[in-house]
């Protein structure tokens, strides 16, 4: 039987990770690296991502991607995409969990094996744009500065069949405060209290907070009929993996891990796909990078150096990439210390850097110069002031 080669663009619906990314990598707790500005003089590269893709295969939503996807080859795309009907299976490369991966699925836990496809957040941010999608929330208003009240989504049932509920928000953002390892975005460090009345969840602030919007939005929310009962927050490991998003783990043997469609999932209808696939990828990217040139992935994440030569050209029909503006790759400078505190000194340093080298050298021409305000342009165009000179290009 002849295989079609397909592969997946990524939806907003399947990779939250990926549209988690706030609009400025500042603003969201390590998602990107430090930005530059005019003020500070660091150098940035805009940094496109590769995502290959051939057609289409079955999955529907926002297609805002901020990381690195290839595709390969499969066998249980094809047809599906065409017709709608239910894939049974996508190949999504590797998985989390360190060199010694065990059972974690604690989304707060730097080794968990999986978490985006499992918990998900009461907003989402495209990174290109800056566009709020609702999420578990359907809205949110800032009643004054200080006030961020949400609403809370009616009709949502955790993957055990409990139903989701403001009670469910108050509680996570309260376990963030507790635990402050899970405070990984440092968003207790403005807030002043966490409070609910029915279906609406009002954030208080110390000050001011509206930078805070993203960070707040970006939290996993986990169900407090479990989480409660456990002792040890920070080392509990989750195995029962109760969430509200499209997929669930099912099995764990050390070298796979398979998700499985969440039926009761609040969106399913959007869903196409049976099981998400992930395997032990300890060659790194050298045996990544083989595996996708041998059509072994649906979709995956990774750098391709001359992706057009390694992968395009081995199957041109189908094998595609594509390029999102996704973030900055910038210098950061401790501001307290000299000279890193002169802004001429910071200028300067803008000045010297040859950022065309960077691209063509490090980066195989796939990035281009960056605005000095630390906005992706032109998606974020509308937020830069009209008086910054060159859209704060720096020549």
């Amino acid at each position: 039987m002849l295989k079609r080669r397909y592969s997946v663009i990524l939806t907003a619906l399947l990779l939250l990770s990926m549209l988690l990314t706030a609009c400025q990598g500042s603003d969201q707790g390590g998602s990107t690296s430090n930005s530059g500005s005019s003020d500070n003089g660091s150098a940035q590269s805009t940094a496109p991502t590769t995502a290959a893709t051939s057609e289409a295969a079955g999955l529907s939503g926002n297609g805002d991607q901020t990381t690195p996807t290839t595709g390969g080859d499969t066998g249980n795309a094809g047809g599906a995409a065409d017709n709608g009907a239910m894939i049974e299976k996508l190949d999504f490369g590797g998985f989390g969990g360190g060199s010694n991966p065990q059972i974690n699925y604690n989304p707060y836990s730097p080794n968990a094996l999986t978490s985006d496809y499992t918990f998900e957040p009461l907003y989402i941010f495209n990174s290109y744009s800056c566009d709020g999608v609702p999420w578990l929330a359907t809205k949110y208003e800032w009643t004054d500065p200080q006030t961020l009240v949400y609403t809370i989504r009616d009709g949502v049932k955790w993957n055990d069949g409990q139903p989701f509920s403001a009670d469910d928000v108050v509680f996570t953002y309260n376990l963030l405060q507790k635990n402050k390892a899970f405070d990984t975005g440092g968003i207790w460090e403005s807030i002043d209290n966490v409070s609910n009345s029915g279906n609406q969840v009002t954030f208080k602030f110390k000050a001011p907070a509206g930078n805070m919007l993203q960070k707040v939005s970006n939290v996993k929310i986990v169900p407090k009929h479990v989480w409660e009962k456990v002792d040890d927050a920070v080392k509990y490991t989750n195995e029962a993996a109760v969430g509200t998003g499209p997929f669930k783990p099912t099995s764990f043997n050390g070298q796979q891990l398979v998700l499985d469609r969440n039926e009761s999932y609040w969106q399913a209808d959007k869903v196409r796909v049976k099981q998400l696939v992930f395997h032990n990828n300890q060659g790194g990217g050298q045996v990544d990078q083989l595996n996708l040139s041998q059509g072994k992935y649906d979709t995956n994440a990774m750098f391709v150096p001359n992706i057009k030569q390694v992968y395009v050209d081995k199957d041109p029909a189908h094998n595609h990439y594509w390029y999102p503006p996704g973030g900055e790759i910038g210098l950061g400078f401790n501001l307290t210390k000299e000279p890193f505190s002169d802004p001429e000194f910071r200028r300067g340093v803008a000045y010297g850097i040859d950022r065309q080298s960077i691209s063509d050298k490090a980066e195989y021409g796939y990035v281009k110069a960056a605005s000095q305000t630390g906005l992706v342009l032109p998606g974020q165009k509308d937020w830069l002031a009209s008086d910054i000179k060159d859209q704060g290009m720096t020549r």
